[in-house]
């Protein structure tokens, strides 16, 4: 066999241990579309059927309901099978109506769904929220989080939902999602028993025919 050939041979060998991964998107949502009254593929809990909707190019989770939460989006059975390093990024934007005391949450659970209303379910992660911006007109924030190793090699659920305050001008408190991106890294293919020798083979009969060839 040509030298050639053997070192292409050794050198996919290489490759197949790894270099350093770059992140892949498993999942997003932008939301663009027409507004509506629900929001595609996506589970939802209100008060009433216009409460979670697309609107302007966002998910607008409003109103609020006699028990929290008081709007709840969910994406369910999003596979993060072969990958580790989860993240989950978003935007969110708080309504004009909002009060201080109106919130907005993140959690996430693994396997099946938990229901929307068990909130204690779910797995809120450290630093996602509460969100809450009082400011009328402001603009969107981003967001980017770990869900931890306990979301890799898996499947996962999102779920954000608020807590909102009856407001007197009219049930317009809450907040809009946008833009979001569930991340992560390949995992390392494991290595067979034996491989070190395999490609150390390969490149002492690679040597071994390139001699053969100058002789």
């Amino acid at each position: 066999m040509p030298f050639k050939l053997y070192s292409s041979a050794f050198l996919v060998a290489l490759t197949c241990v790894g270099g350093g991964a770059s992140a892949t998107t498993l999942f997003s949502d932008d939301f663009d579309g027409n507004n509506r009254r629900n929001v595609p593929n996506w589970t939802e809990l209100e008060a009433a059927n216009n409460d979670v909707r697309r609107r302007d190019n966002a998910a607008q989770l409003q109103d609020n309901r006699p028990t929290a939460p008081d709007a709840a989006l969910a994406r369910l059975a999003i596979s993060t099978f072969g990958f580790k390093d989860i993240t989950v990024s978003f935007d969110w934007q708080a309504l004009p109506n909002n009060e201080a005391n109106d919130l907005l949450y993140f959690a996430w659970d693994a396997g099946t769904a938990p229901a929307l209303t068990d909130i204690g379910a779910w797995t809120t992660v450290a630093g996602a929220g509460p969100f809450g911006n009082a400011t009328a007109n402001a603009p969107f924030v981003t967001e980017t989080l770990s869900l931890g190793p306990q979301a890799a090699n898996t499947t996962i659920n999102l779920l954000f939902y608020t807590d909102v305050s009856p407001n007197n001008g009219g049930n317009t408190e809450g907040f809009n999602i946008d833009n979001v991106i569930v991340s992560g890294t390949p995992q390392a293919v494991p290595l067979p028993a034996g491989f070190g020798l395999l490609v150390a083979g390969l490149g002492a009969l690679g040597i071994a025919s390139r001699r053969k060839i100058v002789s």
